[in-house]
């Protein structure tokens, strides 16, 4: 994800995640990754775990509004940036 290579992020995070569900910053990565890749409601899901496992995240909690924002979800991505 830090290299921006999304495509090939997305697979090995995702065997993370099957190894540990609850690592909030592989769950912040995917996010990431896939919000990247156009996937936001994908990002939303994984994002909101990231937030519920480490709520001092502020940046899962940046990219949830941003995820939400694609979807022209507003009230949740307001919510979400106020957090």
């Amino acid at each position: 994800v830090k290299a921006n290579q999304f495509e090939t992020a997305l697979p090995i995070l995702a065997k993370a995640l099957d190894v540990n569900s609850r690592a909030p910053r592989t769950l912040y990565a995917a996010g990431v990754a896939c919000l990247k890749l156009s996937r936001p409601a994908d990002a939303i899901e994984v994002l909101k775990k990231s937030f519920e496992l480490d709520p001092a995240n502020p940046n899962a909690q940046m990219m949830l509004g941003l995820a939400y924002g694609v979807l022209r979800d507003f009230k949740p991505s307001e919510a979400a940036f106020k957090k």
